[in-house]
């Protein structure tokens, strides 16, 4: 942290670490929600040979948004981002929707993982216990 003199610096100083926090923490969210995606859906089903090209969309839609302040809540946001998504006969976020549920592109393919579940559950919850444990209220 900054040496503050006055309260009005050590409050920039404390938000500054606030913000850091916050990026590194969406950082390794999205590095691990990839990883995540990448093992226990990609490598858990390879498509026939000659049939259906694998494109990747999936795991390079994972996004995060900046820190933003608004009054005394700070608020980052890891999600799919369906703007750079293009499938053939599916709205992007159906197609997301499917591959939350375990399924590759339709119903006729499924696998037991269920990343976004899985993601919030175990994932979220580290990130959340180590904020709180370092004074931030989380939601």
């Amino acid at each position: 942290m900054g040496t503050s003199t006055n309260i009005a610096g050590l409050q920039r100083d404390i938000e500054k670490k606030i913000e850091v926090a916050l990026t590194k923490t969406a950082s390794d969210l999205v590095e691990r929600a990839t990883e995540l995606i990448w093992e226990k859906f990609y490598k858990e089903y390879t498509p026939k040979e000659g049939g259906y090209e694998r494109t990747y969309q999936l795991l390079n839609s994972i996004m995060k948004t900046k820190v933003t302040k608004q009054a005394n809540t700070y608020s980052v946001a890891i999600y799919l981002d369906p703007t750079g998504v293009i499938y053939k006969s599916d709205p992007a976020i159906d197609v997301f929707l499917l591959a939350s549920e375990g399924y590759h592109g339709t119903k006729s393919i499924e696998t037991d993982f269920k990343f976004w579940e899985m993601f919030v559950n175990e994932f979220f919850g580290e990130w959340r216990d180590y904020l709180r444990k370092h004074g931030l209220n989380v939601v």
